[in-house]
């Protein structure tokens, strides 16, 4: 599996850090609104591979959903760590 930039893990890390999404999310009509208004953001296939890639280095885990969430992906620590140095290089001021 291709690496995923480094924007790509910030964006797919900044997801999975909110705890009010869950990525069935990206089937509403808001995320296709995002990105046809913004052409530079990533398609849902990329944001899917990133998180897969994620989970499979281990910076997310996926669990079964809470009954009161439908969340389904968190962060892990060694995610956090990675999610805290992508901010430092200034990921956060390009999304």
């Amino acid at each position: 599996m291709k690496e995923p930039t480094e924007k790509l893990k910030w964006i797919t890390l900044n997801y999975v850090y909110d705890p009010n999404f869950y990525f069935v999310n990206f089937q509403e009509e808001r995320f296709d609104a995002l990105i046809s208004h913004d052409k530079s953001y990533p398609s849902r296939n990329e944001l899917l591979l990133t998180i897969y890639w994620l989970e499979w280095k281990g910076f997310v885990i996926r669990k079964q959903p809470f009954i009161q969430s439908k969340k389904t992906y968190f962060i892990t620590d060694k995610g956090k760590l990675l999610y805290w140095e992508l901010e430092r290089m200034g990921f956060q001021k390009d999304f």
